[in-house]
């Protein structure tokens, strides 16, 4: 079936035909287009047409009620039928003498249900790797709260935590398998981004600790520690009487959904996967030494920034496996950052054209539609190299 309609609430509201944004371009009434929304968001079930009266137009006698809600019922269809062909409004926005719902076929795509329908397919998938695909399926549809333009309406505020809450669990569970699987950079990709969702989330700040304890990391680990008691220091009076010692050794007997921790592989080699900030501090920290030898191999990759978070995973991860242990590797929005903790520019430009001739990095290239990668190095003889480096970014 040819689809018609892209719903996206996660991040950025639009309710797109083809380019077109339906309801901003035609809907002529503000109060039609916050009623799709709030009928959006209950799309699973038929609301009363008196629960819709209480909340759009309290007060109103219920005659005059029922006609505001006609007419702006009219302005939605309208809309549709202007958009997309006549008739199609009332597909879509349905309602009865007593309830108002929204019929979403298989030709209108709706991120919110299509992210319940994948966690619910990785509840039911018969193995690991199955419910991997399902919960990364999952994640990449959540680019941010649900409606967050959508500020001052109380009706959106617990779905909107809801769905918060639906996403955090789904990262949880995917830590958990990937923690268990051995596969660290993954897991750290996943923790970085849970954090960048919810900087403060008890689950990721472990899972980081865990993953930089493993990396040999301590320092970083302990930083990361100690802002996030502070946090809780400051936002909820919250103290603690463990010191971070304690904390680092009670990480190795929590029990994740799949088992004890005392089952898992070690870690597969390549590159560790770390955040940038920590890189930072690791090649000041290199740049520091009497006797440093490093350098960093700076990757821009053009249109990187436009790509899904698949996409970024697979080239991250592809390239961290290239590499050797020890070495490490940090991204951002637009840039692939590389530490190799021993080596000059010629190592750098060694790598730099071993990835180049990798085939499989190149297919991944040409299937995201990457025409080039751009690079520097840097070497860290001095922490004025350091500074350089900084600055570059």
């Amino acid at each position: 079936m040819q689809r018609v309609l892209d719903i996206t609430t996660f991040g950025t509201y639009r309710v797109m035909h083809k380019t077109l944004d339906v309801l901003r371009q035609y809907c002529k009434s503000e109060k039609g287009a916050e009623l799709f929304r709030y009928l959006l968001a209950n799309y699973e079930k038929k609301v009363s047409k008196e629960e819709i009266i209480s909340l759009f137009w309290p007060g109103m006698d219920e005659k005059r009620a029922r006609q505001n809600l006609s007419s702006t019922l009219y302005f939605v269809r309208n809309a549709f039928d202007k958009a997309i062909e006549p008739g199609t409004g009332k597909k879509i926005c349905r309602s009865s003498s007593q309830m108002c719902w929204l019929e979403l076929d298989e030709s209108i795509y709706f991120d919110a249900k299509q992210l319940k329908e994948e966690l619910e397919l990785a509840n039911k998938a018969e193995t690991t790797e199955e419910k991997i695909l399902h919960l990364e399926n999952a994640l990449l549809l959540y680019r941010g709260d649900f409606m967050k333009e959508d500020e001052y309406n109380d009706w959106v505020i617990p779905i909107r935590a809801e769905y918060r809450e639906i996403v955090m669990n789904a990262f949880v569970e995917l830590l958990d398998i990937l923690y268990q699987k051995g596969d660290y950079n993954e897991c750290m990709f996943y923790t970085l981004r849970l954090m960048e969702i919810a900087p403060y989330n008890e689950m990721a700040v472990k899972y980081k600790l865990r993953l930089l304890k493993r990396q040999g990391r301590i320092s970083e680990a302990r930083e990361t520690y100690l802002r996030y008691v502070e946090h809780l220091k400051n936002h909820y009076n919250e103290k603690f009487a463990k010191d971070f010692e304690d904390i680092l050794s009670s990480l190795e007997s929590i029990e994740t959904h799949y088992g004890k921790e005392q089952n898992m592989v070690n870690q597969k080699g390549g590159a560790a996967l770390i955040d940038v900030n920590t890189f930072k501090e690791f090649a000041k920290f290199e740049s520091l030494k009497r006797t440093s030898s490093a350098c960093i191999l700076f990757l821009q990759p053009e249109g990187f920034d436009r790509l899904n978070e698949r996409a970024r995973k697979e080239l991250i991860l592809l390239i961290t496996s290239a590499l050797r242990q020890g070495d490490a590797v940090a991204a951002d929005k637009q840039n692939i950052y590389i530490l190799l903790t021993e080596g000059k520019k010629s190592l750098a430009n060694m790598v730099e054209n071993r990835l180049r001739n990798k085939e499989k990095f190149n297919t991944l290239l040409k299937t995201f539609n990457v025409s080039k990668v751009q690079s520097k190095s840097f070497e860290l003889n001095t922490f004025n190299d350091y500074l350089v480096f900084e600055s570059s970014l």
